[in-house]
């Protein structure tokens, strides 16, 4: 007995697309039957027992190539984590670097600040006894 493929599995294993295949069931080229399905009706194939071990090689193939790939993946993953962690550990270096020549920096302009507002109240208390003095008494201090 010949097992039952779905159009997908069967256009896989004759190397032809999906709608060729529903034509050679509806022409009776192939050996069809439509089932129904809880979303509608759906062909079902029985393909010679030569093209039926076509399936089963190519699937055993796609299983060997996915495991290949997921392992790829896997190995990617684990490069990229660490790549990522580097990174991280890097700029988390740079940063403290960074906070220790600007926390100097930070108390001189603290300092500066503080220094320029005495300046400036200085600045101020003589610009306004200027004003207050008289325009002829400019020899006096």
């Amino acid at each position: 007995m010949n097992p039952k493929l779905t159009v997908s599995q069967a256009a896989a294993a004759l190397g032809v697309s999906e709608k060729t295949i529903r034509r050679r069931c509806v022409s009776g080229a192939l050996n069809c039957e439509k089932i129904s399905t809880p979303t509608g009706e759906s062909w079902v194939v029985s393909l010679p027992a030569h093209a039926a071990a076509t399936v089963a090689v190519a699937s055993a193939d796609t299983i060997a190539h996915l495991q290949t790939l997921e392992t790829d993946v896997a190995q990617i993953k684990s490069f990229l984590a660490g790549q990522l962690s580097q990174q991280i550990a890097t700029r988390d270096d740079v940063a403290q670097i960074v906070g220790d020549q600007l926390s100097p920096l930070i108390a001189e302009l603290a300092r500066l600040t503080a220094e320029n507002e005495k300046l400036r109240s200085t600045v101020t208390a003589a610009t306004a006894a200027q004003i207050e003095a008289k325009w002829w008494e400019f020899w006096k201090p």
